[in-house]
């Protein structure tokens, strides 16, 4: 939906219902629950089970390999490839397949807010792990939405793979007042729990000063 093309009301109505509940995770879990409930074997394994499988789920095997290596287009078929693999079969389909960069010290990004960081590295990809977060860490995330708020203000310095200079993440970090570098595509690949970085939030780098043991 674009918002700006919306009637006042409805999209008014849109964002609140877009805060309360973050891309629909509420009733995520509900949909999880009763599935886990179905078929308790393939409990954890839940989200690889298309809409046309719900009454015929794949074996725990299939799910397990799925899970590593999945492919959906539109739902019309599932393949358990690589995407570089399905690209070379269905030259149809163009896809901008990126890799992370060859040094694997330093991280390039968009400028989200001005500043200079340095801290350990906490990694939060669900908004159930923000209690994780302590003082001075280095937030890294996909991105973030309100329910990383919390965790935001204890940060040190934000890095996300996502988002430009309008995404919450932006937003959020010149209101706190935080360094925050965006838009680095790899930072939650390449990055691990407790390592040493550097945000240079003035320049959009990010630097591995030291990798975790």
């Amino acid at each position: 939906m674009r918002q700006e093309a919306s009637p006042s009301k409805i999209r008014k109505r849109a964002l609140k219902m877009r805060d309360n509940d973050i891309y629909f995770d509420k009733n995520d879990r509900v949909i999880r629950s009763y599935l886990e409930k179905i078929y308790p074997q393939l409990k954890g394994y839940v989200t690889t089970i298309l809409r046309a499988e719900i009454d015929n789920p794949p074996t725990l095997e299939i799910a397990k390999e799925r899970k590593n290596n999945f492919l959906m287009i539109g739902e019309i078929e599932a393949n358990i490839i690589t995407l570089s693999e399905y690209q070379s079969k269905h030259p149809e389909y163009k896809f901008n397949i990126e890799y992370p960069p060859n040094d694997p010290t330093y991280l390039g990004g968009e400028i989200g807010n001005k500043g200079y960081a340095k801290g350990r590295v906490k990694i939060l990809k669900r908004k159930e792990q923000i209690f994780e977060a302590k003082d001075g860490d280095i937030l890294v995330s996909n991105m973030t939405t309100p329910d990383f708020v919390s965790a935001m203000k204890k940060a040190a310095g934000i890095i996300t793979d996502e988002g430009g200079i309008t995404c919450h993440a932006a937003i959020t970090s010149r209101e706190l007042k935080k360094p925050c570098i965006i838009g680095t595509k790899f930072a939650t690949q390449i990055l691990k729990d407790g390592d040493l970085v550097e945000v240079d939030a003035d320049n959009g780098v990010v630097r591995i000063l030291e990798k975790a043991k």
